[in-house]
């Protein structure tokens, strides 16, 4: 297989929403998504601006197992190849959906509840690493 590309992770945690739940959403679909600080629940009128979370060097195998276990391996390779530009590719899964362990792929163009989980891939063979990773 094509060497396993460098996968970065981010999602917003707004105002209205609990970190502790978005950074476990994101962790049930990369369990190595580490960030030192996690935004609290305050009292209402809440004090903080929106926060990103972010890592970057993640493995993708539990995503793609989740992929195979879905059975959801052709759609996968639909949405993670809408965005692909010579060695990178970008594309949002549901974070609603990956609180339940889930991989729910997300248009750019869609509104979805419960916030998104921005994934981006570097991989010097994009193409093929996205074709061999989901071929079944």
């Amino acid at each position: 297989m094509t060497q396993a590309p460098i996968v970065t992770v981010s999602t917003w945690v707004q105002t209205h929403e609990k970190g502790e739940k978005c950074l476990e959403a994101v962790q049930r679909i990369f369990p190595d998504f580490l960030v030192t600080e996690v935004p609290t629940s305050g009292e209402f009128p809440i004090q903080r601006d929106g926060i990103e979370l972010s890592c970057e060097g993640l493995s993708p195998d539990r995503f793609l197992e989740l992929l195979g276990e879905q059975r959801i391996l052709d759609t996968a390779l639909d949405a993670m190849s809408l965005n692909i530009h010579e060695n990178t590719t970008t594309f949002l899964i549901s974070r609603q959906a990956a609180l339940s362990g889930k991989v729910a792929f997300v248009l750019e163009t869609e509104r979805t509840v419960g916030g998104v989980i921005e994934v981006s891939l570097i991989c010097n063979d994009m193409a093929d690493w996205l074709q061999e990773a989901t071929w079944h």
